[in-house]
């Protein structure tokens, strides 16, 4: 069996989420790894605002494509479409979770999460970099929760532990060392399931962060918004996810408008009309200024 964990800092995301996707009793979770269709999960969603939690079994539908997620405004990411039925014994649960009252905000439990998150100029690569097999538990443990408070604080050149100008090929030689270190399956035999289940959480981290900076176009977005958001260096992955998914949830109707200006761009630009592909270049742009493919277009 499969598990899967959905994060939404807010309840109004968790809430569009349930009218966009689980009133039809359908899913879409994160994974850059396949699987068949039939295949059992259980997915943990979790609301930061008001700390609840709730675990909902399903069953892999199909796989689903980047292209496919961005256009159904699923995410930025591979994923599997799930099939989750709601039985009558998850309606009256499903009803508290999504309409539970936001609680006070919890202060960090680990002195480890208190640490300010590395300088660009000074950070070093290590974690995840490193193998963890001659690494105590302990170590590892406080790694993970220094990796996991980047993520919520640091850039994404810092989840690299690398400058901003760092080129792609060194970030590839990074991620590929990551990734392989912190595969959750990898440690699984070894290491207690909720420290597995953490090295799980950073391996996603990493592959996002990854996914945005690998891409030209995708990472001169990412710096763009961060820039206009005060953030000199880079948003953290936590606050550039935010911005996203409350840019696209306020924006929709100019998102599609310019979703639509793209393909009469790339069909003007099949038939040789560059003017027509330029002008409808500059509409998508104008509508949706973080679109991704008209950015590369342009």
């Amino acid at each position: 069996m499969l598990s899967f964990k959905r994060t939404f800092q807010t309840q109004q995301q968790a809430l569009d989420v349930y009218k966009s996707q689980l009133s039809t009793q359908h899913l879409f979770v994160e994974s850059f790894e396949s699987a068949p269709a039939g295949t059992s999960v259980t997915v943990t969603l979790i609301v930061r605002e008001t700390d609840q939690t709730i675990q909902l079994p399903g069953q892999v539908e199909r796989a689903m494509g980047r292209s496919e997620a961005i256009s159904k405004k699923y995410g930025n990411t591979p994923g599997l479409w799930l099939s989750v039925p709601i039985t009558p014994d998850l309606v009256a649960p499903l009803r508290a979770f999504f309409l539970a009252a936001p609680t006070a905000p919890k202060p960090p439990v680990a002195p480890a999460i208190q640490t300010p998150a590395p300088s660009p100029a000074t950070s070093k690569p290590r974690f995840p970099f490193s193998p963890l097999d001659a690494t105590s538990e302990q170590d590892i443990r406080r790694a993970v929760d220094e990796f996991l408070l980047t993520a919520q604080q640091g850039s994404l050149h810092q989840l690299f532990g690398v400058p901003s100008n760092t080129d792609r090929q060194k970030l590839r030689q990074l991620y590929n060392a990551g990734v392989k270190n912190l595969h959750p399956d990898t440690h699984r035999d070894e290491l207690p399931d909720a420290l597995s289940q953490r090295l799980g959480d950073a391996y996603q981290i990493l592959n996002e962060a990854y996914k945005i900076l690998q891409h030209p176009t995708a990472a001169a977005i990412y710096l763009d918004i961060s820039r206009q958001n005060g953030k000199t260096h880079g948003m953290s992955l936590f606050d550039y996810k935010k911005f996203l998914a409350d840019y696209r949830l306020k924006n929709a109707s100019n998102i599609s408008l310019a979703e639509e200006f793209v393909q009469k761009a790339q069909a003007a630009l099949k038939a040789g009309r560059q003017d027509d592909a330029r002008l409808n270049i500059q509409l998508a742009l104008k509508y949706d200024p973080y679109n991704e493919t008209a950015r590369g277009l342009a």
